[in-house]
């Protein structure tokens, strides 16, 4: 069950045998509350349900005006997006016909010939219509007469059902929908790093809910991340970065979330400066970095070096090798996609260190998390923190922060982001 998905329902309290049947186009979906909105493909009537798609009873919900409903009975269908002729329906099958007022219309195939197909409508009365060549040629539906042209027939699935990747994809809207309404999505970045690629502050957006739930979790490596401000200005970045933070009132003295956050606020600079904001991003050109253990890689320009200033940092590799988590979100950026050069493919070096490299590019939330442990224990690996030349802002906080709420919000949201 999805956006655009329509739904097939009969409502509780019908006395009509057999009970009339309705059809709504689920507009807007909610699977951390478990609600949906719908509208009535004929009338318009907009509800809102709560639904459950484990249980056998009814669900209820409400029309604009308050008055209470409760479906009996319900099938889903999600139009399969191929249009005859490329995919021609066959007798029995569910099929979406757009008319040529755009309306769409749930319907039966009754029955199918070389050129004609003849459908019944889902929503009462049940109208009638023969097609051929997108041409209506029969029908008894006034406001669809015969001689109409329509502008497409496309077969339908059952999808009574919610997978993980509806999960994964409505997180996603969530959290992107905060991403781009924030400012600091709209913040041009000095040194003539630009706007940041959308998908950047997504993925990091979507790594920091990670983190946060696995701080909820009491798991290792997000303790790490958010543990308070070690006063080590040799190794911490939020020491060495105390009196900036302190200047945003971003206090990092005590371990949990607000420290956390503001490492993320640190990471947004720190990968605008070494990467600006790319995350297949290989060793600088004119740097001699060629071995395995040094050369740089991803978002953060990390090397396999770095495993060696905290334990956690070899475990948190064997985690990741062979994934690609939110490799797609941080792909995007405006009208497109963020491209990879061709010399940002090559690595160097043999061994595991290769496969660091190889990691860090294809799999940013790996990078993203190893430079968090990384930027707490080692900072002076990274030019742009030694050189306080990273940029601090109030609006990666707030974006952050508005992601967190989510998270609050949303208890289940943890299931899809972990």
């Amino acid at each position: 069950m999805k956006p655009n998905d329509f739904l097939l329902c009969t409502f509780e309290g019908d006395t009509n045998n057999p009970a009339i049947t309705y059809v709504a186009e689920i507009i807007e979906l909610n699977l951390f509350t478990n609600t949906f909105v719908c509208e009535l493909v004929d009338n318009l009537q907009r509800f809102t349900f709560n639904y459950d798609l484990g249980s056998t009873n009814p669900w209820n919900g409400t029309d604009t005006n308050g008055n209470e409903y409760l479906i009996n009975s319900y099938y889903i269908y999600s139009p399969n997006g191929i249009a005859a002729p490329l995919l021609q329906p066959q007798a029995q099958d569910i099929v979406l016909i757009t008319c040529s007022d755009g309306k769409k219309y749930l319907c039966y195939v009754n029955n199918l010939t070389a050129q004609q197909t003849e459908v019944i409508t889902y929503n009462y009365p049940y109208y009638n219509l023969t097609v051929e060549d997108l041409n209506i040629t029969q029908s008894d539906w006034d406001l669809h007469p015969v001689d109409e042209q329509i502008i497409s027939i496309e077969t339908c699935s059952l999808n009574n059902a919610i997978t993980v990747e509806d999960y994964i994809r409505f997180t996603s809207s969530l959290i992107s929908k905060t991403v781009e309404n924030s400012l600091i999505a709209k913040y041009n970045w000095k040194g003539g790093r630009g706007i940041a690629p959308i998908g950047y502050l997504k993925g990091i957006a979507m790594v920091f809910a990670r983190d946060y739930c696995r701080l909820k979790n009491n798991e290792p490596f997000a303790i790490e991340m958010a543990k308070a401000n070690t006063k080590d200005t040799s190794k911490d970045a939020l020491a060495w970065f105390e009196q900036e933070f302190l200047d945003l009132d971003m206090d990092n003295s005590n371990d949990g979330v607000d420290t956390l956050r503001h490492l993320f606020v640190l990471l947004i600079g720190l990968g605008m400066r070494e990467s600006s904001g790319r995350y297949c991003e290989g060793k600088y050109t004119e740097q001699n970095n060629i071995s395995a253990d040094t050369a740089e890689a991803g978002l953060f320009q990390s090397s396999y070096n770095l495993r060696t200033a905290h334990s956690l940092l070899p475990m948190l590799f064997d985690s990741y090798v062979g994934k690609t988590d939110f490799l797609e979100i941080f792909k995007e950026k405006k009208g497109g996609q963020v491209e990879c050069k061709e010399h940002n493919k090559k690595n160097y070096g043999t061994g595991i260190g290769v496969a660091f490299q190889q990691l860090s590019k294809t799999c940013p939330a790996f990078a993203t998390e190893y430079a968090a442990i990384g930027a707490r224990n080692r900072r002076k690996l990274w030019n742009p923190i030694i050189e306080k030349s990273i940029e601090l802002l109030k609006e990666s906080d707030d974006m952050l922060l508005d992601v967190q709420v989510i998270a609050d919000k949303y208890y289940n949201l943890c299931q899809v982001v972990l």
